[in-house]
């Protein structure tokens, strides 16, 4: 191995030690909806407050007897909703290990109040929750509460959409407290669709351009360089394409592709280079994919830290 090719391999590990924190963000992950928004409608007199009432087992390792939340630090203040366990569902707010809330109720529109569940500082945070939400608390309640905290009415239960939440679910619930019924909102999150794409589409040319210079650099020419960016250019697409379809969260799905994608593409250019030696091809396989996830890690980072 050469001394450039040297640097390539170290400058990887290096990469990669320092972006780790980071990779709970897919590298090439579309975006979903940022939070989960109940609006509500007909609001009961002297309701000041509403929690998220899910089902988590006090078993659950996300689950907390008690935690200082929106609903402040003082247990004995807020006694009756933190007690609250009928059919198995508790407040998400004091409950689920780190939730972020505004259980203030606020004016949304006209006659229209909100709340806001999931709601983190931060991208990672956020994400995490409202994806944990999807994939395994999707049974819900909505509670009311007075300036005191006490309970004044519990919804009937309702189910969050298990799909893939950047395009079939924007995030909405609407809840009418008059006639106790709630609808989630399925359509296609906006969002996703313009900033989503445009983020995939300047990531796969990252990707593809990224590939392309390691190409140079380890001295690939021809046709050679014609074939490379052929096949990134087509697993880059079916990528963002499987991306779209799979129903994993947004890390597994990239540790899954990612694996494919490695192993495809050697596999494709040990079979067009038949005069190329193995080690190199293997080498420039896991040294351009990796520099390119590097990329879109870092992308990511800057753009949702």
């Amino acid at each position: 191995m050469n001394k450039t090719k040297k640097i390539l391999v170290i400058s990887i590990l290096v990469g990669l030690f320092i972006c780790f924190p980071s990779i709970s963000v897919s590298a090439n992950a579309p975006m979903p909806a940022d939070h989960l928004s109940i609006y509500i409608t007909n609001l009961p007199e002297g309701a000041v407050y509403a929690d998220l009432l899910i089902k988590i087992p006090k078993d659950d390792s996300n689950y907390v007897d008690f935690q200082s939340s929106a609903y402040g630090d003082d247990k004995s203040l807020v006694k009756e909703i933190a007690n609250y366990s009928k059919d198995g569902y508790c407040s998400f707010t004091l409950h689920y290990k780190n939730a972020k809330s505004n259980i203030k109720i606020e004016r949304a529109y006209n006659e229209n109040y909100m709340v806001k569940f999931c709601c983190g500082s931060e991208y990672r945070e956020y994400l995490t929750q409202y994806e944990d939400l999807l994939n395994n608390y999707r049974n819900f309640k909505i509670a009311l509460l007075d300036k005191d905290y006490k309970i004044i009415s519990v919804s009937d239960s309702a189910k969050l959409p298990k799909d893939i939440p950047s395009i079939s679910f924007y995030g909405d619930v609407e809840y009418d407290a008059l006639e106790n019924k709630i609808e989630v909102d399925t359509m296609v999150n906006p969002y996703f669709v313009f900033f989503g794409s445009f983020l995939s589409i300047i990531v796969m040319i990252i990707s593809i351009v990224t590939e392309f210079l390691v190409a140079l650099i380890f001295r690939f020419k021809g046709k050679q360089l014609l074939n490379i960016l052929n096949v990134n250019a087509c697993s880059q697409l079916i990528m963002r394409t499987l991306y779209l379809v799979l129903p994993f969260p947004y890390l597994i799905e990239t540790v899954i592709l990612e694996v494919i994608v490695y192993t495809v593409e050697f596999l494709i250019y040990k079979k067009r280079f038949a005069d190329v030696k193995t080690s190199k091809i293997l080498t420039y396989t896991i040294v351009a994919n990796t520099f390119s996830l590097l990329f879109g890690i870092i992308l990511n980072t800057f753009m949702f830290a």
